[in-house]
């Protein structure tokens, strides 16, 4: 038999409630306390930026810079932001500006930004499509042609897709001389084209001066080779050396004295 005595051993539920309508009191005293909780935690939330309006900002800049650039046939495409972007609302008017080293015309990047209350960046990505009436080849011309009004018109072109300039009057093109054999509807550019030499060094020329509508014209030597408009060096008949203009096949306006 045994000295001990028996013990009862005695459970306790510490900080919780044991009857049934202690318990819903609890519940109920929690539930608001969360919600009072969450309704802070709401309260203190950052109103966030509407991401359509960066895109509208961004379409609205590259069409007024391309439209003041290069006429009204401007199409602009904006590139969807990712909806997890989370920016703080901007109480100033959004500000629209070309990335650095991005060019107006095809793919390029648009910066927006906003300056309060807190001031973020965001750059997007874009495409303007700018359509202009360019001069093209009338037909198939081959290398040393000489322009004339019958070997070019007019195409309406992506201008994005031009690499090396562009012509938009055929009367540029007249009278140059084409460097390259071209096919048809091909785009001109300036470097296939040289100005043709209309004097050449040691030939022969007028020398042409005029004062009111007095025209003096006198014989001379080209110097120098000489292109339509440029100046070149003659030696006039008494061996002086003069400036003058090319203004035709073998006619140069006489200039200042060297």
């Amino acid at each position: 038999m045994s000295d001990k005595m028996p013990t009862e051993t005695t459970r306790r539920n510490v900080g919780f409630p044991s009857s049934p309508a202690t318990v819903s009191k609890f519940r109920l005293l929690l539930g608001l306390l969360l919600g009072l909780g969450g309704a802070a935690a709401d309260a203190g939330l950052t109103a966030i930026q509407d991401l359509e309006s960066l895109r509208g900002a961004a379409q609205s800049f590259l069409e007024a810079e391309a439209i003041a650039r290069s006429g009204p046939l401007v199409a602009v495409e904006i590139d969807p932001l990712d909806p997890r972007l989370r920016l703080s609302a901007c109480s100033r008017p959004l500000e629209a500006f070309l990335a650095p080293a991005s060019r107006l015309i095809g793919p390029t990047s648009v910066g927006v930004r906003c300056t309060a209350p807190k001031p973020w960046k965001v750059y997007l990505q874009a495409r303007v499509t700018v359509r202009q009436a360019v001069v093209v080849s009338a037909r198939a011309l081959p290398r040393n042609s000489l322009m004339d009004a019958t070997d070019v018109t007019l195409r309406e072109v992506d201008l994005g897709a031009l690499n090396g300039g562009f012509f938009t009057e055929p009367a540029e093109l007249l009278g140059m001389k084409l460097i390259r054999s071209l096919g048809p509807n091909q785009v001109i550019t300036p470097s296939m084209l040289r100005q043709p030499l209309l004097i050449r060094r040691g030939e022969m020329i007028t020398l042409v001066s005029s004062a009111g509508n007095l025209e003096v014209r006198a014989s001379g030597r080209a110097l120098t080779d000489g292109t339509m408009g440029g100046r070149i060096e003659v030696e006039a008949a008494n061996r002086r050396r003069l400036d003058g203009e090319v203004i035709g096949p073998g006619l140069v306006r006489m200039g200042q004295r060297r």
